[in-house]
């Protein structure tokens, strides 16, 4: 009888269920449910949509394959991104409580890293201060959001929700936890996401208190065991399972990420291959058994993602945009003599003619972009790491030309995926190892996947023409972007500022400007009325009128310098105000600190005390200073009003 596990992927807006033979990799069913629940601000989520995603599109599984529950023996939970959500001990969100159901921030966090960059600098700049070990792991620079800087927009925008939550939880986890009733943390995103690695453990609390001193305790809201996707997180709780309509023997994968699904799906069974993704993220990984150590300009790295291997994360240049490839030009390697260095999607094209064609510019130009690729591929092999493979995902796998332009240039067999479910499928995957069908990740992909990829070979005579092209761009591309010649900066100088240069000052006009005489009757010869004469009876009527509007000014004048004097005066009490209520919240703080000092250590001294009295003398001082200008800027307001009334 075959079995078969459960891959569920959840995306953006919705969550995707498949059904897959665990031996074949077959897919058998699928089913989806949106997010429909709503929270008061975006980037935020209501952690019901998650369960609300398995227990619809589960049955719906069930039904739609007429399968056996007791052949489902795996499930396996992908998430897309990095998604934190504060709950209590027993799992539940703060925001299933009725005094929190109203706060963003006790629901689901999802990634804004324009929301939280410059949270994201915190991090780095005191790091990097530190000399925190994690850094290496990044290259020396944290470039993504991660749960950490998360936990410092909580801290800063809602203390009450952090300082009550007994966890801080990737929802992924958290789906899992739902699901055995057991908490176990993902290796990926405690690694990429909390900076945790099996040798060293999370950063310090010295680090996370010299980023938030409210931050001392982190440590333990990332409490947990954390182990690899498809490690078996645990078997469905009885309520899981009733509510699901499987078994309670079906296994429970810890959690997996979007790179490790998307690797099992397409077909990854060993260390040595590369897998990169042609998509908004532009976005690739390295699986080696070898470890580069200190790779510049990674993204991340890790040894706790796949068994016995080392995953390193680099993004590579969009060439999408090129991705249509250029035809009516000759495709044979260094045929048409042309080399293009790409410095930032600009190019200097060396060996153009009279009769090149604009096909064989952008031909140029894509290989350029895969050049840069390539460069990626040669800092590995510089540190002792050789991939052997290129697993390609998105639509450009479906351009035939293109994908051998890859082989070639390269140097690499190329699987070219076209896009499909693969994060639901990888899931499965995971799952099926969960369940122990397989005994490695490697062995469960290498069963159930890469069947659908077309692999493209290297053409030999090709790749060596490509070797000697690759090495003559490498020296150009250091002598344009090094510095040697910043010719590209200067020419973009001179055409912004020939953007900004009016095209004409003085516009010319068909027809001549109309004069003052075609459109007024000006002639240039008209004379001034004659003075009209005023009696002296007007002449002092005007007078007497004009003195008593000189009187009227001065009075204006003189309510209107008053006011201004009775303004200023007001304005230096608010002033003295503000300063002494400035005061007030200053030793309210002093005092509010030190109580938390106080509680955090169990001990409250006398010294703290006697500096506790002290502020609150200060502030009893204080606010009498303010109650005694308040009285006095009112006995100033009254006698005013009083002479005014005079």
């Amino acid at each position: 009888m075959a079995k078969y596990c459960i891959g569920i992927d959840y995306k953006a807006f919705m969550g995707l269920a498949l059904l897959i033979n665990a031996e074949t990799g077959e897919e058998v069913s699928g089913a989806k449910r949106f997010f429909t629940r709503k929270v008061t601000d975006d980037g935020f989520m209501n952690p019901m949509d998650y369960l609300d995603v398995l227990s619809e599109t589960i049955p719906a599984l069930l039904r739609d394959s007429q399968a056996d529950p007791a052949d489902i023996i795996g499930i396996g939970i992908n998430f897309n991104e990095s998604a934190v959500l504060p709950v209590m001990s027993d799992g539940t969100p703060l925001c299933f409580f009725k005094e929190y159901s109203d706060n963003p921030y006790a629901s689901v966090m999802l990634s804004d890293y324009k929301r939280i960059q410059t949270k994201t600098e915190t991090i780095n700049r005191i790091a990097a201060k530190r000399s925190e070990a994690f850094l290496s792991r990044f290259a020396g620079r944290i470039q993504n959001d991660s749960l950490i800087s998360k936990a410092m927009e909580l801290v800063e925008n809602a203390p009450g929700v952090y300082d009550i939550c007994d966890y801080l939880i990737e929802a992924s986890d958290w789906v899992v936890w739902q699901l055995t009733g057991v908490l176990k943390r993902n290796s990926y995103n405690a690694a990429l996401h909390a900076f945790w690695s099996s040798r060293e453990g999370y950063p310090s609390s010295e680090f996370f208190a010299s980023l938030d001193r409210r931050l001392a305790g982190l440590v333990k809201k990332l409490g947990g065991p954390v182990e690899m996707a498809g490690a078996c997180a645990g078997k469905l709780s009885a309520f899981a399972a009733k509510s699901l309509g499987l078994s309670e023997d079906t296994a429970v994968s810890v959690a997996g990420s979007a790179m490790q699904s998307l690797s099992a799906a397409v077909g990854i069974d060993a260390p040595g291959k590369m897998l990169a993704l042609f998509d908004e993220s532009c976005l690739n990984m390295l699986v080696t058994d070898t470890d580069p150590g200190y790779v510049p300009e990674i993204l991340a790295s890790s040894s706790d993602l796949f068994p016995g291997s080392y995953a390193y994360f680099a993004n590579h240049e969009d060439s999408l945009s090129l991705s249509a490839f250029p035809g009516g030009c000759d495709l044979f390697a260094g045929k048409n003599g042309l080399l293009a260095i790409d410095i930032d999607s600009r190019f200097v094209y060396l060996g153009a003619k009279a009769d090149t064609t604009k096909e064989e510019l952008s031909l140029a130009a894509l290989e350029a972009k895969i050049y840069g690729f390539r460069g990626i591929i040669e800092k590995y092999r510089a540190h002792g790491a050789n991939p052997d493979g290129l697993y390609i995902i998105g639509d450009a796998a479906g351009n035939e030309a293109l994908m051998q332009l890859y082989s070639d240039i390269l140097n690499l067999p190329v699987h070219a995926c076209l896009p499909s479910e693969y994060h639901a499928k990888g899931s499965a995957v995971y799952a099926a190892c969960a369940a122990g069908k397989y005994d490695s990740i490697f062995a469960a992909a290498h069963a159930m996947s890469g069947r659908d990829a077309k692999i493209y070979l290297p053409a030999t005579a090709d790749s060596e023409i490509y070797d000697k092209l690759y090495y003559e761009y490498i020296r150009l591309s250091d002598y344009f972007k090094g510095g040697a010649n910043d010719v590209m900066k200067r020419l973009e100088n001179i055409s912004d500022d020939n953007k900004n240069v009016p095209a004409n000052d003085e516009p010319e006009y068909d027809e001549a400007l109309p004069t003052l005489e075609s459109e007024f009757g000006i002639t240039g010869d008209e004379k001034l009325p004659e003075k009209e004469e005023y009696s002296d009876e007007v002449k002092a009527a005007a007078a007497a009128a004009a003195k008593e509007l000189f009187e009227a000014i001065d009075a204006v004048a003189a309510i209107r310098d008053n006011a201004e004097i009775y303004a200023a005066f007001n304005d230096l009490i608010n002033e003295e105000a503000e300063k002494n209520t400035k005061e007030i919240l200053a030793s309210t703080d002093e005092v509010v600190r030190l109580m938390e000092d106080a509680e955090h250590n169990a001990v409250f001294g006398d010294a703290i005390e006697e500096e506790a009295e002290k502020n609150t003398r200060e502030i009893i001082a204080a606010i009498d200073e303010v109650v005694r200008l308040m009285e006095e800027a009112d006995r100033e307001a009254a006698e005013k009003n009083a002479n005014d009334a005079q």
